[in-house]
């Protein structure tokens, strides 16, 4: 098993980078996941907020990933689900996607995020089915082929709306698709979160009119999640690239084709 520890560190924004660092395309792939969620609840934010002036930009939800353990599924395949993760008890995060448009045109896709009761995401009476080894709810994909996934497991802490909450989560990784999760408080696995984020993004940045006022505020925004630095690593799955450096995803420069 695969041990390192990486400063907890939102997972937005670019700076410099280390000449001859990278990050691993699994971890990429993990905090790629989360950002998107990071970048959908700010889409929203901005599009919601959009008539008001001045424009917000503040984001709605905030992620930090640590204490990272990795290596192939076959080591915690026996072991319980319950050792391995937070089970979902209290409150958890819930997410929702909401569409927005300008002058009926689609413009992206934002997600708004609530804290809720665990029955209001899961149906399941009683606990006894996270004893079970993690190989039983992942024995299906897994059966045919296990030399071929990986795990990366570590820990979450998510704040929003003035509540946080800290836990643990693990990621199944495999070559040829987009990681699975199990994450039971937030549940980041969602693709439609990471589907089309990039070109959402540069939608915004080349269609959304600008007002003076909102301006600065506007223009910081993409300054904050554009990647300049060619030594981030691209995650497949988002688009998004993630900076080995400060460990933090976001939109690579070349995607914005056109400057305002």
């Amino acid at each position: 098993m695969k041990t390192f520890s990486r400063a907890a560190l939102p997972l937005l924004l670019a700076s410099a980078t280390l000449f001859g660092q990278s990050m691993s395309r699994d971890e990429a792939a993990v905090r790629g996941a989360y950002a998107a969620v990071e970048l959908r609840t700010r889409i929203d934010s901005i599009l919601a907020s959009y008539h008001q002036s001045p424009l917000a930009t503040d984001q709605k939800i905030k992620i930090e990933l640590s204490d990272w353990h990795a290596g192939p599924i076959s080591e915690v395949l026996a072991t319980p689900i319950s050792t391995l993760v937070t089970v979902p008890r209290g409150e958890l995060v819930i997410t929702s996607p909401e569409s927005h448009s300008l002058n009926d045109h689609f413009l992206a896709m934002g997600v708004k995020v609530h804290w809720g009761p665990v029955n209001q995401r899961y149906g399941f009476n009683g606990y006894s089915m996270f004893d079970a080894p993690l190989r039983e709810i992942w024995e299906g994909v897994l059966a045919a082929t296990p030399e071929k996934f990986r795990y990366s497991a570590y820990s979450v802490s998510v704040s929003s709306q003035g509540k946080s909450r800290s836990y643990r989560a693990i990621a199944i990784l495999r070559e040829d698709g987009p990681p699975g999760f199990v994450d039971y408080i937030l549940s980041p696995g969602d693709n439609l979160l990471g589907k089309d984020l990039v070109k959402d993004l540069v939608n915004l940045h080349n269609i959304l009119p600008v007002r003076s006022t909102d301006l600065p505020v506007f223009g910081a925004f993409f300054e904050e999640i554009t990647m300049f630095h060619r030594n981030c690593t691209l995650d497949a799955s988002t688009q998004l690239c993630c900076d080995p450096t400060d460990d933090r995803c976001g939109v690579p420069h070349s995607a914005f084709l056109f400057v305002r």
